[in-house]
């Protein structure tokens, strides 16, 4: 199989190192395109980089058919466009199906209904959020007008609602919305609808996770949920213990780089910046108990690489042994939300500060001293980042990935992809999930490793160099990703995981 990929710019079979001439150098034999915007991105860069100084990596035309390794922009591939034709299989460097963990909205759908199906509470891996249709009513700058919005009702009330029309609980499961509503619309239609719908009942117990999320996603074609009385009737309810301070964020679904952000206490203020802008948010509770360093907040950064090389339906999962701390410029303060140099840790809002980068370099720390920040903390308790921390975050990995199982698996063409995780940690030592980053940045420390690393893991070990003698070479001892685990499908679609 790999002698089919290892052929020279005349399309023969490369020559074995053993007859080859010392002498002359050795041509190259493999063949990358760039697609989009991709040349752009930091990593993208870096990649092309380490290919060039191998020495066997030459550049192609995207819109030929001859090269073995495709480098996207943001994912934007058309998997049988990519496939069609094609006289081998292609490697990429975009999973098909990571921005339904990547986009907010999506990530919030998946994780929390993939929970409910499973058992478990999502707000043991993120803080609890809620998806904001925003209620600008300007048809020009909103694309969501044209639409109908279904405000949702808290579950107790949907399930009432549910229980009177004759409808049981497990045809929207996952899904905190109006569900008699949306189950008119999906069986409502038509005739023919209807009789699908029932012929799914009697054929099959219990629906599988894809026909149930296929299912979901149809009806929100027509219908746009907005969970903003949930989301009140949740704040009414904080308020009233008073065991807090009843900080909330809201989000945009896209967005990145710190934009579309916001944190307060006043539910009126975060809707009405919500609704003076267009498009899809959430709003999540802001941990207003986050463990501080030298009096200032922090967030946590790490970097996971996923491949699909397997030949059966499997993804293996590599975290980069080395991740960073992103530290405000400002003392924290759980009284003053308007702050975002207090709350807000990304780089590019901190680098607006005048005292950025005057207690650390891009007020970024790394794990080193993260153990540190542990072992400070929590003096009476012998706690480390391997220990007590990457372990959660692991496990919290895993589940974002297993919710989108069906969707990732299998993949068109062989494919991986680093994604960026951000994480928050409590003063009790909890992680949780903030969201997950589809094409994320680096420190200028660590991306030259860290991209010589994973060109190591997914090209090297899969492409043998022509100075090999077309040999497989093997992962250093020393490169920073280490597996952790895997997904797979069994024959009749059952997710199993192992960490």
């Amino acid at each position: 199989e790999m002698a089919d990929m290892v052929r020279n710019q005349s399309g023969k079979p490369a020559s074995s190192g053993l007859n080859a001439s010392p002498s002359k150098p050795l041509r190259p034999v493999f063949k990358y395109s760039v697609g989009g915007e991709a040349v752009d991105g930091q990593v993208v860069r870096y990649t092309i980089k380490e290919l060039k100084d191998r020495g066997c990596w030459c550049k192609k035309a995207l819109d030929r058919r001859e090269y073995n390794l495709y480098l996207a922009d943001r994912g934007r591939i058309k998997y049988s466009k990519l496939t069609l034709g094609a006289p081998r299989k292609i490697v990429t460097n975009f999973l098909r199906g990571t921005m339904k963990i990547c986009d907010k909205n999506k990530l919030l759908d998946n994780l929390r209904a993939y929970c409910e199906l499973n058992g478990k509470d999502y707000t043991k891996l993120m803080p609890a959020t809620y998806t904001i249709r925003s209620r600008n009513p300007d048809p020009v700058s909103t694309p969501l007008a044209s639409k109908t919005v279904v405000e949702a009702v808290p579950e107790k009330e949907a399930k009432t609602s549910a229980e009177k029309s004759g409808e049981t609980s497990g045809e929207t499961s996952g899904e905190p919305s109006a569900i008699s509503e949306k189950k008119k619309n999906l069986d409502g239609k038509s005739g023919e609808n209807s009789a699908k719908m029932s012929a799914r009942k009697v054929g099959k117990s219990r629906e599988s996770w894809l026909e149930i999320r296929k299912r979901q996603a149809k009806a929100k074609k027509k219908q746009l949920t907005d969970e903003r009385a949930m989301y009140l009737k949740k704040f009414e309810s904080e308020a009233k213990s008073g065991e807090s301070a009843n900080a909330w964020i809201a989000k945009s679904s896209g967005g990145f780089k710190g934009k579309d952000i916001k944190v307060s206490n006043s539910a009126k203020k975060l809707l009405s910046f919500i609704d003076g802008l267009k498009g899809k948010w959430v709003i999540q509770k802001y941990i207003e108990n986050p463990m501080l360093v030298d009096g200032r907040k922090f967030d946590i950064r790490t970097w996971h690489l996923i491949t699909a090389f397997s030949e059966k339906p499997k993804l293996d999962m590599y975290l980069y042994d080395e991740g960073v701390l992103r530290v405000s410029s400002k003392r924290y303060s759980n009284s003053n939300f308007e702050d975002d140099f207090i709350h807000i840790t990304n780089n590019a809002i901190q680098q607006n500060h005048p005292e950025y980068g005057k207690n650390e370099k891009d007020n970024l720390l790394d794990f080193h001293d993260f153990d540190k920040i542990l072992k400070n903390h929590f003096r009476d308790k012998e706690v480390s980042v391997k220990k007590n921390v990457l372990p959660q975050i692991n496990n919290i990995v895993m589940e974002t990935l297993s919710s989108i199982a069906e969707w990732l698996l299998p993949q068109p063409c062989p494919a991986y992809q680093l994604l960026g995780y951000d994480f928050v940690i409590t003063e009790k030592g909890d992680v949780q999930l903030l969201e997950v980053n589809l094409t994320p940045g680096t420190s200028t420390t660590l991306i030259g490793k860290m991209v010589a690393d994973l060109v190591e893991v997914v090209i090297d070990s899969h492409f043998p160099s022509t100075r090999d003698h077309g040999a497989k070479r093997a992962i250093s001892p020393k490169n920073g990703f280490e597996h952790i685990g895997s997904i797979s499908l069994d024959p009749s679609g059952r997710v199993s995981c192992t960490l």
